[in-house]
């Protein structure tokens, strides 16, 4: 599978608002190693200059697949839309959106909104889920003239539009620039339909009903361990136990002129009973030589 032209990595790179500089900031390679892996007029390998360790780490931060084939699928990643320079960035979502992104049969898109009071301007991000490719974005900035463009270019309107608090709004970009928002949440929200209560609505109702932290923290973890596939079918079977080891008395054994007699074991006589004379004989116990008679 062909890997992401130099230039394809320049536009994901400037669709992420992430330049060069930050590249080197967040990851610590040398801007030579940048250079040679995504300048335009590069003629350096940039294989001889990077590890592949490093090359990872870049292509993870910019939201391509591990091979760099493509977007990663199944991870959540921030574009931003640039308020300079804004015709550069809509020429690399362009281009992005006709070689990385499946056709608009395959794409869903959903806009969250935040303010747009008196006292708080309007903020809008879209959510951008390519089904085919399981590439999943969350565009920020985005203008009320961009808003109506981008149903344009996918040709679909928007399946959900929510809106949400601020504070919320703020926090759920934070989650998401910090890559820690999941694919999971990410679907639930493009759904929209995990929004309608906030993590205050949540706090109230604990108080209510007097619910401690312990208390969702136990309710959280048995809810997940529930869902969760039994793993008892797929465990390897239990090692039976081990057999009790049986101790085995020594025997008696008589044996006359060198010859073992198998079903002759002389008993030991009690304290009640005469010994009987054997002359010419051995009495074995435990295999050991004890008497010759």
């Amino acid at each position: 599978m062909a890997k992401l032209s130099r230039q394809q990595l320049r536009d994901v790179s400037l669709v992420r608002g992430v330049s060069m500089d930050d590249l080197v900031a967040r990851t610590g390679v040398p801007m030579a190693s940048l250079m040679a892996m995504m300048a335009g007029d590069s003629d350096k390998d940039a294989r001889l200059l990077l590890s592949q360790e490093t090359y990872g780490r870049i292509l993870h931060l910019l939201g391509v697949s591990a091979d760099g084939s493509g977007l990663a699928a199944k991870q959540v990643r921030l574009w931003t839309c640039a308020e300079k320079n804004f015709g550069a960035w809509q020429t690399a979502f362009t281009n992005i959106k006709k070689s990385l992104l499946a056709d608009n049969a395959t794409v869903v898109l959903a806009e969250i909104v935040a303010g747009g009071s008196l006292f708080a301007r309007k903020r809008r991000i879209v959510l951008l889920h390519d089904e085919q490719s399981q590439a999943s974005i969350v565009v920020a900035g985005v203008s009320d003239k961009f808003s109506a463009e981008l149903q344009k270019i996918f040709g679909t309107p928007y399946a959900h539009s929510t809106k949400m608090s601020t504070s919320d709004y703020s926090r759920f970009l934070k989650l998401v620039d910090n890559n820690a928002c999941s694919h999971a949440q990410f679907i639930g929200m493009l759904g929209g339909g995990t929004l309608r209560y906030s993590w205050a609505d949540v706090k109230a109702a604990a108080q209510q009903f007097n619910l401690q932290p312990d208390d969702l923290i136990v309710m959280i973890s048995d809810r997940v361990h529930a869902a969760a596939p039994a793993s008892a079918s797929t465990a390897a079977p239990a090692a039976a136990p081990a057999a009790p080891m049986m101790y085995q008395e020594p025997k008696l054994s008589l044996v006359i002129d060198g010859a073992p007699q198998a079903s002759a074991v002389t008993p030991v006589p009690t304290h009640a009973e005469e010994p009987v004379p054997m002359v010419g004989h051995q009495l074995l116990f435990g295999g050991q030589r004890v008497a010759a008679m």
